[in-house]
């Protein structure tokens, strides 16, 4: 068979076409009829691959049943036109009758995309799979989800923040960068339990994207969220970007000129970042200040003794940078402890002493509060 053959035959049954209506008007253009094309060869190419591979699913009175084998399809009642079926991991459904089709006739491929063959060597007539695949041809733009977004208004209404019914370039922008980290998560673990759906007005979940995938009808229309995300978007448009993959291609706003590019980020210096070894260093010079510190109470820091006080320092300097407005400091001042106060407090304590200690509230090592204040102004290297 042809790509054009089969594409005839599409238009003449365009009623079973309504998975590949993507804007849902009922109107099928050529990209849409195109790809219904694409997506059979590429099922008739993995039946002529691996016939018993237990991969397929079919609708059968509004059921979805499998996965089974390719034989087992052959033994349904249902008539060939009306028996729909869809490969696992698919969110399309196509009628039994034109795969089947298709891999019983196989495919014609075009002269230009014959390989050519030196004079007096004979071509290769039984090709060793019936589709020859493309590069990167069905990879979805940035642009191409934002069109099926504008398409269906519908599946944005967990990102219409004013309830006006319409969303705004921003709003749609959101949910494209959102389906997109999602298709990411699908790719990187299938088997994690962190997907929800929504079926009639009720919340079911955590599953597995699997589960989600069965779920799937020729017309339905599911909504799905991952766990702790506050959005719904539906599956179809997940599993669209999951399986054809994106494009980085940028868009620009209707009317906006394009930004310019920026410059390259100059490199900072780090000369003035404090080494491990120069806050080691700092504590052999006041070795006084860590008795905590010093366990076996020998009155001689070792070495190990020395790279635990700088993990604690390193650790308090870190969660002083997370949270600098928490209440979480204690400090000893004149023989009284003070306390909690917050980073920008213990800044304004002032003593003639050379230091005074402090320590996170749930610690009970003391530290002086020099050393931490000079890691948290320069910077760990």
């Amino acid at each position: 068979m042809k790509e054009k053959e089969i594409l005839t035959w599409f238009e003449k049954n365009a009623q079973i076409l309504k998975p590949f209506d993507v804007n849902k008007d009922g109107d099928y253009s050529f990209h849409e009829k195109n790809w219904a094309v694409k997506t059979a060869i590429r099922w008739a190419d993995r039946v002529h691959a691996d016939p018993a591979a237990p991969c397929w699913y079919y609708c059968e009175n509004n059921t979805v049943h499998g996965p089974v084998v390719w034989a087992e399809l052959k033994k349904r009642k249902t008539p060939a036109l009306y028996l729909f079926i869809k490969l696992k991991n698919s969110p399309y459904w196509l009628p039994y009758k034109i795969v089947s089709l298709i891999k019983r006739k196989g495919i014609e491929r075009p002269e230009s995309a014959r390989k050519k063959t030196l004079p007096g060597r004979a071509r290769r007539t039984t090709p060793t799979s019936i589709l020859k695949k493309k590069r990167y041809y069905h990879r979805m733009t940035e642009e191409a989800i934002m069109q099926w977004f504008e398409e269906n208004p519908a599946a944005l209404k967990s990102f219409d923040a004013d309830r006006d019914g319409t969303a705004s370039f921003q709003e749609k922008r959101w949910a494209m960068k959102v389906a997109t980290r999602w298709a990411t998560e699908v790719k990187s673990d299938r088997t994690a339990v962190q997907w929800y759906y929504n079926h009639q007005g009720e919340v079911f979940g955590p599953v597995k994207w699997s589960y989600l995938e069965k779920m799937s009808l020729p017309s339905s229309f599911l909504f799905i969220k991952l766990r702790k995300s506050q959005y719904w978007l539906p599956s179809k448009i997940v599993s669209l970007i999951t399986r054809r993959g994106i494009n980085e291609q940028k868009i620009v706003r209707q009317g906006a000129p394009p930004r310019p590019r920026p410059a390259p980020p100059t490199k900072k210096r780090h000369s003035y970042r404090m080494t491990e070894q120069e806050i080691i260093s700092w504590f052999e010079e006041n070795a006084s200040a860590l008795k905590n510190f010093d366990i076996n109470k020998d009155k001689v820091l070792s070495f190990q003794e020395k790279r635990w006080a700088l993990k604690v320092a390193l650790k308090w300097t870190a969660r002083i940078h997370n949270s600098a407005t928490e209440t979480c400091w204690i400090y000893y001042l004149d023989g009284d402890v003070h306390g909690p106060v917050t980073w920008s407090d213990l800044n304004k304590v002032t003593t003639p002493q050379p230091y005074f200690f402090i320590r996170l509230q749930k610690s009970r090592y003391w530290l002086p509060f020099q050393i931490i204040d000079l890691i948290v102004r320069r910077g760990p290297k």
